[in-house]
């Protein structure tokens, strides 16, 4: 493969990297969210038609799967979907990095980047980081030229139509990622812009400007498509409110005497509160908009405690997981043979990691401690980063100090070490992954459901994430399922109820021979819940007899115990 080439040869050379990751290893996804969008595109088992309002992603990108789904069943297209976008975004962080003139370096540790951690991503599929990867290398390779050594700053057109679609494409994938991949890449870009001139600035920032406007008329498309249809204001309105209690667990930040007042004035019991932020709030008065807005109302930025060792806390919180620390090790590698000095690489990476601290600090404080879908996509970001940057300037060309030649041996032992461990932690994973999703077929196979059955889902009590990204959905299409999550009350997952004659769901939940509830097999404490619910306030008390219990979940069949006067 010529090198002098660099798009053939990033091409070519992740053609292969893929190819040979899915030959030898199984992916998996690690939420149920890629499968419920999955599962809306193709109208299999929680729908009964296909949907393209998939409520997370674009419209746009929900009509096209629709599409897809509606020509051929049989073939993944949502996972080959998540995919080629991170395929796209991996080809552009080769390219930028064989732009180099140290080639003979930036191959090598792109090779061992996707061996640390590129892999990962790919067996762990996830939309929110195959979003994040698409947009950080679109606005890279937009920008990438700006501050470098060269006497022509300006803009290429190929690279800037790319990145253009590739930002574009990812904010329709999620539109949070976007932001967060924004925020992160234009403070990367400063270390770039700041030596230019005014005139050399113009180009740029139209086009960022244009790229921006056409990503949230994207997004206000997206938006004014639900708004046109009444039916979903109800969600709408709904979903910030579901955000602040159970994402972001608002009421946990506060004093437990606090909150019990509040919940009190609100007219939730505790049991009532532990139904909801346990994804249980089909009771539209007792969960009203109003009464939960109420609520949040009452409660001010003061109320939160926050002491140093809570802070302290979120900043090492990703340090404990392995794909962080292989990244950690791989950027130990790249500094133990560069010149530390008052380079823009170095400005650049001190920038990126400032502003990653930043944001999980923020995300810890304001919203939730943020999960491996988010700082996974920052961290790869912080391993390729260097990769491009790196130039003949920087690079120690004198005998190295005996501090660097321990940090280099260390560094490349560790490495070695973790590239075993890598593929023995892969492979394994990998195995297990095809004993889960073959378990999981298996399991709805042989529970051999009918179409006049609807299997109600508490929370994950349908391991959804067990669906093979790869396979095919048709032993789904018999299983009426309808989950207890985020989409219980949209428009399509009530008409489903509709359709089966539910109108109280927590009663009609009841010595209802064709309605069964389905959770995991330690389902004793969180259906405790229900059980005191149902006392509260329909004065029944409901016991849960197991019709069916195999590997993956256990079937319930709810029957009334004894009816108080």
């Amino acid at each position: 493969m010529c090198l002098h080439k660099p798009f053939l040869a990033a091409v070519a050379i992740n053609a292969v990297l893929f190819l040979g990751t899915y030959l030898f290893f199984t992916p998996r996804f690690i939420t149920n969210d890629d499968v419920g969008i999955m599962l809306w595109a193709s109208g299999i088992s929680a729908y009964s038609q296909p949907q393209e309002l998939v409520l997370f992603s674009n419209i746009l990108l929900g009509a096209l799967l629709k599409r897809l789904y509606l020509f051929n069943l049989n073939i993944p297209w949502y996972g080959l979907y998540l995919v080629v976008c991170l395929f796209l975004s991996h080809c552009i962080f080769l390219y930028l990095a064989l732009q180099s003139r140290i080639k003979n370096i930036t191959l090598p540790l792109y090779l061992g980047y996707f061996l640390l951690l590129g892999i990962h991503l790919l067996l762990n599929l996830q939309y929110t980081i195959a979003a994040a990867l698409l947009c950080m290398a679109g606005w890279i390779i937009m920008f990438y030229r700006l501050g470098r050594n060269t006497h022509n700053p300006s803009l290429s057109l190929p690279e800037t139509i790319t990145g253009i679609l590739c930002v574009c494409l990812g904010s329709m994938v999620r539109w949070e990622p976007f932001i967060m991949a924004t925020g992160l890449c234009f403070t990367v870009s400063l270390a770039g812009v700041l030596s230019l001139r005014f005139r050399q600035l113009l180009s740029p920032a139209i086009i960022a400007l244009m790229t921006l406007a056409l990503c949230f008329s994207l997004q206000f498309y997206n938006n004014s498509q639900y708004a046109s249809k009444k039916e979903w204001d109800g969600f709408r309105s709904f979903m910030p409110l579901i955000v602040k209690f159970i994402d972001y667990k608002t009421l946990e930040k506060l004093e437990p005497a606090h909150k019990a007042t509040l919940l009190s004035q609100a007219g939730l019991s505790e049991n009532d509160y532990q139904m909801f932020i346990h994804w249980f709030f089909m009771d539209d008065t007792l969960y009203s908009q109003s009464n939960l807005e109420s609520l949040i109302s009452q409660i001010s930025f003061g109320d939160f405690k926050v002491s140093v060792t809570q802070m302290l806390r979120t900043v090492a919180y990703p340090l404990k997981n392995l794909f962080v620390l292989k990244a950690l090790l791989f950027l130990g590698l790249i500094f133990s043979f560069t010149f530390l000095g008052r380079n823009i690489f170095f400005t650049r990476l001190g920038l990126a990691v400032f502003i990653s601290l930043s944001m999980l600090i923020y995300l810890y404080f304001f919203k939730k401690p943020a999960p491996e879908r988010v700082y996974a996509s920052i961290i790869a970001f912080l391993a390729i980063l260097p990769i491009w940057s790196l130039s003949p300037d920087i690079m120690i060309s004198r005998p190295f100090s005996r501090l660097r030649k321990i940090i280099f041996s260390f560094s490349c032992l560790a490495i070695l070490f973790l590239f075993h461990f890598s593929f023995y932690d892969f492979y394994n994973q990998s195995d297990q992954n095809i004993r889960q999703q073959e378990t999981f077929k298996n399991d709805i196979q042989n529970l051999t459901p009918r179409q006049s059955q609807l299997f109600v889902g508490w929370g994950t009590g349908i391991p959804w994430e067990q669906v093979s990204p790869f396979g095919d959905l048709t032993f789904l299409q018999s299983f009426m399922s309808f989950d207890l999550g985020v989409t219980e009350r949209t428009p399509p997952a009530l008409k489903r109820l509709q359709g089966f004659g539910v109108d109280d769901f927590y009663l009609d939940l009841v010595d209802n021979p064709d309605l069964f509830l389905v959770m995991r097999h330690n389902y004793q404490q969180t259906f405790k819940f229900y059980q005191t619910f149902m006392e509260e306030h329909y004065q029944i008390m409901v016991k849960a007899v197991p019709v069916h219990v195999n590997q993956s979940f256990t079937v319930l069949s709810l029957q009334t115990d004894i009816i108080r006067n």
